[in-house]
């Protein structure tokens, strides 16, 4: 099994339509079963001149590709705990429906109703744009915030709702991400997830220093934690 996460969390890195089309060809020569999280698809934030026409894994046509979302990121709608699996085997949906019954069994009512909405054609792309609309909004002021902070860098994003930040040191190390954490939420009561902590199980130290930043929030509310975080990291000389 090939199991990709397309964009990326927590980078919101994406593979183009030419890296899919390897993906599949190599798949489908070999009766690899393919598993991709799309749960972040309709977040992409293109710069000029950019790729556009995205296409869906499942939209290839492979039998064998399993696609996987829901409404908690894109669609800003996490309380109802709606997600779903896509694919075109009918195979893997009577498996899957079978493994539903020993698992989920079937969520709330009220929750299925409010995700047919979020769905519809009446909601779906309002919900969708006001997500991008913020992201917008965000990535824009992120980008000018870390051209002003020295310790602070990232590989701009262009799909997803979360980055990666990296801090640093005064003396240009990467700081510990974790200590870092955890000690700017007893502070502030805002919290990062440190990467090397939460994605990466076997080499901690490449992802050492990094922070995973959510920007798809009420700009306000953006802008008060990333001036916390420049306070906070300014202030405490003690971070390594």
């Amino acid at each position: 099994m090939i199991v990709l996460c397309s964009p990326n969390n927590p980078t919101g890195a994406y593979l183009s339509n030419t890296v899919q089309k390897s993906v599949l060809e190599v798949a489908q020569a070999h009766g690899i079963i393919l598993m991709v999280d799309e749960v972040f698809r309709p977040m992409f934030h293109f710069p000029p001149n950019c790729e556009k026409e995205l296409i869906s894994f499942l939209e290839s046509g492979y039998e064998k590709c399993i696609v996987t979302s829901s409404c908690s990121k894109s669609y800003g709608v996490p309380g109802i705990r709606v997600g779903w699996i896509a694919t075109l085997s009918n195979d893997f949906i009577g498996r899957l429906t079978q493994i539903r019954n020993y698992t989920t069994i079937s969520v709330g009512l009220v929750d299925e109703i409010i995700a047919a909405e979020a769905l519809s054609s009446r909601c779906r792309q309002r919900l969708i744009q006001r997500s991008l609309d913020m992201a917008k909004i965000n990535l824009a002021f992120l980008a000018q915030f870390i051209s002003k902070h020295q310790r602070i860098t990232w590989t701009p994003t262009h799909a997803s709702t979360s980055t990666l930040i990296r801090l640093h040191s005064k003396d240009g190390s990467p700081i510990n991400d974790h200590a870092f954490a955890l000690k700017f939420m007893k502070a502030n009561n805002i919290l990062f997830c440190p990467a090397s902590l939460c994605f990466e199980e076997y080499d901690q130290d490449s992802l050492q220093g990094y922070l995973r930043l959510g920007f798809v929030m009420c700009p306000e509310a953006f802008r008060y934690g990333m001036e916390k975080l420049a306070d906070f990291l300014e202030a405490d000389s003690t971070l390594q």
